[in-house]
């Protein structure tokens, strides 16, 4: 299998100052530094130590266990040194040594003056052709005072590209000891491999039901080729990971060294082909025979089922009694251990295990294969408790019955929680003496499917003081409804609340939380059923959640067509509001069809969050609507000093008539990890479909995409700041991000990595009022998109640009030579990397080293 391939070579971009640095040398003195030939003339008499002299001192990366170099590749080089001084737009030459012998040094280097903080000196390495191959640069610190060496590391030189034909060969094994799988990984410098940032991996299997990538070539011995084409020169780290079944058994790493126009296919040990023997691989089958518990087979014949593997720990078995019978058949020379529940482990293949009960259990299973390292741990989950259900049928039913069964059903839930008190008698503890709550469930049905109560569970002091969890769902023969006359169908204050499948809370209406209210410390989990066409006046159509400790985790289910018609700037959340300290977790499930509808000020049509957290996970908030003139957020609207994380799921097709469409931040903080915010919909003339930073807010991309909205985006306004590190902002039907308005305060946008690609205006907008726009580290805008620049705008560049150039294609507002366009420490070295657009007139512009437009013919 395939993955990205990392272009940079060097660590923390030395590659690239290197590169830049020279390349303004040489673009000021064309014949100045280091000559594509090496100098015909002898070098000078051996200077004597002094003010006007300078040692140098060279070295290099060190090589891996084993290297592979080109058949043909020369071993022998020598050095050119120079030294460099700048003033102003101008280089001094200072001094220079030419074809030293490599292997000799330090080197004294005589110069025209005293050598000085500031001062630059370049090294080049050269074969015994002539053929540049190494490279390093320094420049002498401040503080430097005369007679101080300075010492320079070598680099492999990047120019040009070579390739890698070379192979692995591995014994074939017998069944059950055989080789599964190979992952090759391909490092473009020794730092990289330390940090494990490979240029390029490559699966091999032994067949298909191994997973992605390409069988092993047929016959004994196995064979992987390292085949890379075409590949820029320099150092690699080759590592190959031999695996057993999805454990590792063997690693294998070497050095790889590529030259420009030639082919590295000789293992220092000679060869094409590099034998990895059978003394490399440990025995490793950390699989027993059979494991059984209370007569249950969760293991036989060799194989693990994939409900039970080291990789999906399950509770997959019948509930067991209040002890079980473990039983594991080791095959030979294999060690086994069992835990329960963090306890000590017992070894041996017999044991009884006594459960706590109405709690989960959790056995651990650890087998260590002959070789006595190789280990595989097998977790099975247990719960053990006795859980009783009450029965709620309406009109049907009757609180003198004992709602037991669908047939002696109660009338009301009021009389299912007064029941619930007396069977768990929390005071004495939970059922079996576990301190654990285990929920007790209350399933409804009536003959009308609607149940005509406002339902309220609130304990009196704590939560767990007097009821157990609550969870709520209907009998399963079709859906029932909670649809008060009054008021809404579920209030929650100190309790904890499920709701589960077969119900729906819907006809509601209340000033907050027209379907739910969640207060003071209460705990509300929705794993299934619907919360539906409910009014909340102020804040929270569908769900409300106010107060320290009180929470809301959404698994699953749908919350729909809720409507909030009386928000403004403090209100909001068509499906859910959450506000003062509480919280909500978005799992799974669906948001979607919810409003706020007030003519000038809504916020937040599916989720509106202030003062709280709101975190997702996954799920879907879609098709919201936060119909007004004023503030936003179609999806998600995040106010005062609330914050929301995104690590999943998507926020799409939702709709604001002015600010995001899809999230809107007003003096909150927006976290994106992962997942999308796509097709959402804004309309104003600094309008954002995706995403809008407002009133100090801060939005931090770190992943996910911002893609296909309609508008923007990203918008930042009225100092709104965004850092950009990862994932893309692409294919908006407006630009990838607008920094300001032209009449209004703007914002901030700092990239240091990403894509913005693809935006149907530009990739960023920089307007011209208060607005700032800063590069660095790996930031790139794909040169599909411009920077629009405003006059008098310039991008800050705060470090080096690690990314592959070109950084950005800049659009000025006005071609005038002189113009400053860029700012900030690092324009030197990276203004190479920028292009301009061009006109029509003929004329090339370009960025001078200052950072200001300049024009050539």
């Amino acid at each position: 299998m395939k993955y990205a391939k990392r272009k940079t070579g060097y660590p923390d971009g030395l590659k690239q100052a290197v590169m830049l640095v020279m390349c303004v040398l040489i673009s000021l003195f064309p014949a100045f530094f280091f000559a594509g030939c090496p100098n015909p003339l002898s070098p000078p008499a051996e200077p004597v130590a002094g003010a006007n002299t300078l040692m140098v001192q060279i070295g290099g990366e060190s090589p891996a266990s084993r290297t592979a170099l080109p058949s043909d590749a020369p071993v022998s080089a020598t050095y050119n040194i120079r030294v460099i001084r700048r003033s102003g737009a101008t280089a001094i030459d200072l001094g220079q040594l030419t074809n030293v012998t490599a292997g000799a040094g330090p080197y004294l280097v005589p110069l025209t003056d005293v050598p000085q903080a500031g001062d630059i000196v370049g090294v080049v390495g050269r074969d015994g052709g002539g053929v540049k191959n190494a490279e390093g640069i320094s420049t002498l610190p401040p503080g430097y005072s005369a007679g101080t060496s300075v010492s320079i590391t070598l680099y492999p030189t990047s120019e040009g590209t070579g390739n890698v034909d070379l192979s692995v060969n591995f014994p074939a094994f017998t069944s059950g000891e055989e080789i599964t799988a190979a992952e090759v990984s391909l490092y473009q410098s020794l730092a990289d491999y330390q940090s494990g940032n490979f240029y390029d991996s490559t699966r091999y299997r032994k067949d298909s039901s191994y997973g992605a990538g390409t069988d092993f070539a047929v016959g004994s011995p196995k064979t992987i080729p390292i085949n890379h084409p075409g590949i820029p020169s320099g150092n690699y780290v080759v590592q190959i990971d031999f695996l057993r079944k999805h454990i590792r058994v063997s690693r294998l790493v070497q050095t790889i060294i590529v030259r420009d126009g030639l082919t590295t296919n000789s293992w220092d040990g000679g060869g094409n082909t590099l034998d990895w023997g059978t003394d490399k691989f440990a025995s490793s089958n950390a699989e027993p025979n059979d494991i059984t518990i209370d007569g249950t087979s969760i293991k036989s014949g060799g194989s693990l089922p994939d409900a039970f593997s080291k990789y999906k720990p399950i509770n997959s078995l019948p509930l067991p009694p209040p002890s079980v019978s473990l039983t594991i058949s080791p095959e030979a020379g294999q060690n086994i251990t069992v835990s329960l529940n963090g306890g000590t482990p017992t070894s041996g293949g017999s044991h009884i295990l006594n459960m706590q009960m109405n709690q989960s259990n959790s056995i651990v299973i650890t087998v260590t294969a002959s070789d006595g390292v190789t280990r595989q741990t097998y977790t099975v989950s247990y719960t053990y408790h006795h859980q009783t259900v009450w029965y709620v049928a309406g009109s049907g039913g009757n609180d003198s019955n004992n709602g037991t069964s669908p047939t002696t059903a109660l009338a009301t839930v009021g009389a299912a929680l007064t029941k619930i008190k007396t069977e768990y008698n929390c005071g004495a503890g939970w059922p079996g003496g576990s301190s654990t709550p285990v929920a007790a469930r209350i399933k409804m049905s009536s003959a009308s499917g609607n149940i005509a109560e406002a339902v309220s569970i609130q304990e009196t002091a704590n939560l767990y003081d007097t009821l157990p969890p609550i969870l709520l769902t209907g009998t399963g023969t079709g859906v029932t409804t909670i649809t008060p006359s009054s008021g809404r169908p579920l209030t929650i204050n100190k309790a904890a609340v499920i709701l589960g499948d077969g119900l729906t809370l819907t006809g509601g209406t209340a000033s907050e939380g027209g379907g739910v209210k969640v207060e003071s410390g209460g705990s509300f989990i929705m794993n299934g059923g619907s919360i539906h066409a409910n009014n909340g006046g102020n804040n929270g159509g569908g769900v409300y959640v106010t107060g320290s400790g009180s929470s809301f985790t959404m698994n699953g289910g749908a919350i729909t067509d809720n409507t909030v018609p009386h928000s403004n700037q403090t209100n909001g959340g068509g499906g859910v509001a959450v506000k003062n300290s509480g919280s909500f977790i978005l799992n799974g499930g669906t948001i979607s069809g919810n409003k706020t509808t007030n003519s000038h000020q809504g916020v937040g049509g599916g989720v509106y969050v202030t003062g709280s957290s709101f975190i997702m996970n996954g799920g879907n908030i879609d098709h919201n609507e936060a119909e007004n003139n004023a503030n936003g957020g179609g999806g998600v609207a995040v106010a005062s000093s609330g914050s929301f994380t995104m690590n999943g799921g998507a926020i799409g097709g939702n709709n604001k008539g002015q600010h995001g469409g899809g999230v809107y931040i007003d003096a909150g903080t927006f976290t994106l990890v992962n997942g999308t915010i796509s097709g959402n919909t804004a309309t104003d003339n600094d309008k954002s479909g995706g995403v809008f930073v407002y009133n100090s807010g801060d939005f931090f991309m770190k992943g996910g995409t911002v893609s296909g909205n309609i508008g923007n985006g990203v918008v930042m306004r009225e100092n709104g700041s965004t850092e950009m590190e990862g994932g893309s902002v692409s294919g908006n039907t407006g630009s990838g991000v607008r920094i300001g308005v032209e009449t209004v305060s703007g914002g901030s946008f700092t990239l240091a990595g990403g894509t913005i690609s693809g935006n149907t205006e530009n990739g960023v907008y920089f307007s011209n009022n208060g607005s700032s726009f800063t590069m660095k580290d790996g930031a790139v805008i794909s040169q599909d998109n411009d920077v629009w620049l405003a006059g008098g705008k310039k991008i800050e560049i705060m470090a080096p640009l690690t990314g592959t150039p070109p950084a950005a294609r800049i659009t000025p507002e006005t071609y005038l030579a002189g113009t400053p366009v860029l700012s900030g420490g690092y324009v030197l070295l990276n203004h190479m990397k920028f292009t301009v657009t061009q006109q029509s007139s003929g004329m090339n512009w370009t960025i001078d080293f200052n950072g200001n437009l300049q024009q050539q013919p």
